[in-house]
């Protein structure tokens, strides 16, 4: 099932008579409902006031947890990677994100972004990655700091890590 835009005619401007559609346009208006129908190809995590906050003193990146983490099956579309969560820091912390492994900020070594000395600051961003295959991908949200500790607080809170990927047309 596939999204077909050519039944689709600009009418002329004084037209007295038209045929808006045929039968068969009408089975390609039918497929299209039922494209945009089908569900997305998503993956969402959310933490809702969990009991626990997610820690560390890591100078190299480490998955925040399992918490910021989704897999699934694409059919080789943009994915929109999103994620928001509240932090606290005594130094800089370094966001990342891996996709099967591999950092998406691989040509930063501070990764994708970078939150200075912060206390419970709420933090969100969205990430979009092009070029994926249609095959089963992991996508996990990674920190670190340069000394001491940060914290990704999930007690109390709403946190969630979102993947989707975009329908194709």
């Amino acid at each position: 099932m596939a999204y077909d835009a050519s039944i689709f005619q600009v009418l002329p401007e004084r037209a007295t008579s038209y045929i808006i559609a045929k039968t068969t346009d009408w089975d390609i208006v039918r497929s299209n409902f039922d494209y945009f129908n089908a569900p997305l190809n998503t993956s969402l995590t959310g933490i809702p006031g969990s009991t626990t906050n997610i820690t560390t003193t890591s100078t190299s990146f480490v998955n925040v947890s399992g918490l910021f983490s989704a897999t699934f099956t694409t059919v080789g579309g943009r994915v929109w990677v999103t994620f928001w969560c509240t932090v606290t820091a005594t130094v800089d912390v370094f966001f990342d994100l891996t996709v099967d492994g591999t950092r998406f900020g691989i040509g930063w070594s501070a990764g994708i972004t970078e939150l200075a000395t912060v206390v419970a600051t709420p933090f969100a961003l969205t990430i979009v990655i092009d070029g994926l295959s249609a095959a089963s991908h992991t996508f996990n949200l990674q920190f670190k700091v340069t000394s001491g500790t940060a914290t990704v607080s999930t007690q109390g809170r709403v946190s969630q890590f979102t993947a989707t990927e975009e329908r194709q047309i």
